[in-house]
């Protein structure tokens, strides 16, 4: 996922954490949704060690025009940022593309055109994973998934995610 990206930062973000965990010894956290697999990791680091936090989950801030809030956005040249928001459009067309029946493999292609139709679009990388475990699904989505979605925009990689929910999904 994101790790291939970020070489060594789950472990040094989860390192940290429960450092500060440890010392400040909170009844509750707080995480973004934006960076979902952050929140995965965290979630599985506090239930695997038996931490006494109850961690809850902040959704995504978005821009007017969708794009995730983030302090990258101020990196992107104003081309690129007026670009960026395909993102969203991107993740919300798969949203679409569930509720019409697709299997994840044609989600996943979907959104990688989608994403790839951007000419200022540069690397791109879109992960569709079980919303909860972040394991493989495959087929069609039966449970809640999260697509998973990078883009290199010049030299900023904005992440962004959304989680799909089937029309039969709990």
């Amino acid at each position: 996922l994101i790790g291939r990206q970020r070489p060594g930062h789950f472990r040094g973000m989860a390192t940290v954490v429960t450092k500060l965990f440890n010392i400040v010894q909170p009844d509750v956290a707080v995480f973004g949704e934006k960076d979902w697999q952050q929140l995965a990791v965290i979630r599985t680091m506090v239930r695997d060690l038996d931490m006494p936090v109850e961690i809850l989950a902040v959704a995504t801030q978005r821009e007017a025009d969708g794009l995730a809030m983030s302090s990258r956005n101020a990196r992107l040249t104003p081309a690129d940022r007026a670009a960026a928001p395909v993102i969203f459009r991107a993740l919300r067309a798969a949203e679409a593309r569930t509720a019409a029946g697709e299997s994840l493999a044609a989600l996943a292609a979907g959104l990688r055109a989608d994403l790839a139709a951007e000419p200022r679009a540069g690397e791109i990388t879109v992960d569709l994973r079980d919303a909860e475990s972040l394991a493989p699904v495959t087929g069609r989505p039966l449970r809640p998934v999260v697509a998973l979605v990078t883009v290199r925009f010049g030299s900023v990689l904005l992440i962004d995610q959304h989680v799909i929910r089937p029309p039969e999904a709990p």
